[in-house]
């Protein structure tokens, strides 16, 4: 058969000087220059930048034992994580989807709206300050340290906001992996820099200390390491080690608290430049929930507030590419990929691309109405990856998100504060660079709410 043609790109090498000007604007000048497949070399390998539905149903789901995790991303993560669901391929990582999805089913659902709605009514009682006082301040390091709590006490049953610290080292050295600048990364190797693996040891004797305590417990409780602790493979009956138990632990922890955080920290900037959506999502949460804390129950009528989520994650998908090595030479929209060559599947491009979006970099939360739109073609949406791989917590970050959005919209609106500068970053995460500062206000009609009492402003 003829040999498939060479996908456009750049020619020449690619100097650190271009990637470093931010992988992010890297990434989506070559898409936007190129088209859905656009090759580069670096460091002596060759990339493909891959921007189109149909290579996210090859790569993600029809071809998939052909493209691995073995690149420098996933081998920083594994120093952190270990072997994992998120980091591991192959066999290990069917074992261990069989294992782990049992743990996020629907039955665990309501355990996650009630810690949910908990934590986020602290952090009301914590923002009324911030109200009064006509505070400034950085919306992601709030909404982070939210996510935290509440994953802590998904996870562990654990209020973890004492041990921000340690997770923030170890957030900053997870981001570092998506890095192609090699002073963040050198500052990160060789395994790993100090402030991190003081930051490892702390959250290692926390981990393994709640995995003892709770097999010595023998008693079930309604978190998800109680779920791991008590996993049985369905084909050998085997459990997991506790090594095995505290990747997985780990992975959730500083994977999970940190994309919810980044996804909402877009929301709250999207809704800020956007008051005509944020007038109809005060609207619904009135009609619905008149003033009551939101449940579970709730969320299949808070549409609106749904459209927000899943229109915010199509602007800004958290985990905004997918890197990928090919095992043996294939093709993309016609190109030849060869073997040992790395694939960026990006989904930042893919997401507001016309071709699929109509006025793709709009904020139209209608887009995502069931009752009149059709569904987004297969693989033109993947916030949340796609195929057998797709996250295995999706459920639980929809469930998540929607409850922060719709506890903290019922209290408050927000304006962004003047003259500071948003600046996307695209490393493990899209994250803005300088944070997200904002300023409340009271949301009218706020005195007919049932206030926060739970939690305390800490």
């Amino acid at each position: 058969m003829p040999e498939k043609p060479k996908a456009p790109g750049p020619a020449g090498l690619i100097s650190w000087r271009m990637m470093t000007q931010g992988q992010l604007n890297f990434i989506d000048s070559l898409a936007r220059q190129y088209g859905p497949v656009a090759r580069f070399r670096f460091g002596g390998m060759q990339y493909f930048v891959l921007s189109h539905p149909d290579h996210v149903l090859r790569i993600l789901q029809e071809n998939i034992a052909n493209y691995t995790k073995e690149t420098h991303q996933y081998w920083l993560l594994k120093q952190i994580m270990g072997n994992s669901l998120l980091t591991g391929d192959g066999s290990l990582w069917q074992q261990r989807r069989r294992l782990i999805q049992p743990a996020f089913q629907r039955r665990q659902l309501e355990h996650v709206a009630e810690q949910t709605v908990a934590a986020t009514d602290a952090v009301v009682t914590r923002w009324r300050t911030f109200l009064e006082s006509g505070v400034e301040f950085d919306v992601v390091e709030e909404l982070v340290q939210l996510a935290l709590r509440v994953i802590g006490q998904i996870l562990f049953s654990t209020d973890l906001i004492h041990e921000a610290p340690a997770v923030g080292a170890a957030v900053s050295t997870i981001n570092a992996a998506g890095a192609w600048d090699w002073n963040t990364l050198k500052s990160f190797l060789p395994i790993l820099n100090r402030p991190y693996r003081q930051a490892s040891d702390r959250l290692e004797e926390l981990i393994r200390s709640l995995i003892s305590q709770r097999r010595d417990e023998g008693a079930l409780r309604a978190d998800l390491l109680s779920a791991l602790v008590q996993a049985r493979d369905e084909e050998t009956g085997q459990p997991l080690s506790d090594q095995e138990i505290r990747n997985e632990a780990m992975t959730l922890l500083l994977a999970g608290h940190d994309t919810t955080a980044h996804h909402l920290s877009w929301t709250f900037l999207l809704l800020a430049r956007n008051p005509g959506a944020v007038a109809k999502l005060h609207g619904e949460l009135s009609e619905v929930l008149g003033g009551r804390p939101p449940t579970l129950e709730d969320l299949p009528r808070l549409t609106y507030t749904r459209m927000i989520v899943e229109e915010s994650m199509r602007l800004y998908p958290p985990i905004w590419v997918i890197p990928r090595r090919a095992i043996a030479g294939d093709e993309a929209s016609g190109f030849q990929i060869p073997a040992g060559s790395y694939v960026v599947l990006s989904i930042y491009n893919l997401q507001r691309d016309p071709q699929w979006w109509s006025e793709p970099e709009e904020f139209r939360p209608e887009r995502f109405d069931r009752s009149i739109s059709a569904p987004p073609r297969a693989g033109a949406y993947a916030p949340f990856g796609w195929g057998p791989r797709t996250c295995v917590g999706a459920q639980f970050a929809m469930v998540e998100s929607q409850l922060i959005l719709a506890r903290l919209a019922q209290h408050f609106t927000w304006e962004l504060a003047p003259n500071h500068p948003i600046v996307p970053e695209g490393l493990t995460t899209l994250r803005p660079r300088k944070g997200i500062r904002i300023r409340l206000a009271d949301r009218p009609g706020n005195d007919t709410l049932e206030k926060a009492t739970s939690g305390d402003a800490t």
